[in-house]
């Protein structure tokens, strides 16, 4: 019975042994893989930073109004251009009958599916029936 349980805690010291080193091993890899991680958070952050010199290198105001004048025909704001909101003229109702319709219907608000729908105007409906 000796040998039974010495050849059994023979193998128990064994198995604990490889199951030691195989978690040793595991955890070699995977150090070497936070590593290799590391250093690439590291190239990132350093080119996300070189990227972001460029940028603003690139959009410097001198630097862009050159290729304003290079490429656009547009002309500078000249002080004539410029009014007073009381000298803008009001706009006229249109003539829109399709329209003035879609008001008095309570459709010409709703621009989108999130939008509520209003319920329609049959007051107004009815006032405009003709009877023969």
């Amino acid at each position: 019975m000796g040998r039974l349980s010495a050849f059994i805690a023979i193998l128990v010291l064994m198995g604990s042994a490889v199951y030691a080193y195989s978690v040793k091993y595991e955890t070699i890899v995977l150090a070497e893989q936070i590593a290799k991680h590391k250093l690439k958070i590291t190239r990132e952050k350093e080119s996300i930073v070189l990227l972001k010199a460029e940028w603003q290198f690139l959009n410097r105001p001198d630097r862009i109004q050159a290729l304003v004048e290079q490429h656009s025909d547009l002309q500078s704001l000249q002080i004539q251009q410029i009014v007073r909101w009381g000298d803008v003229p009001v706009r006229k109702d249109s003539d829109d009958k399709i329209g003035q319709k879609l008001d008095m219907l309570g459709l010409s608000d709703v621009t989108s599916s999130l939008a509520t729908p209003k319920k329609p105007a049959t007051q107004h409906l009815r006032r405009q029936k003709v009877e023969p």
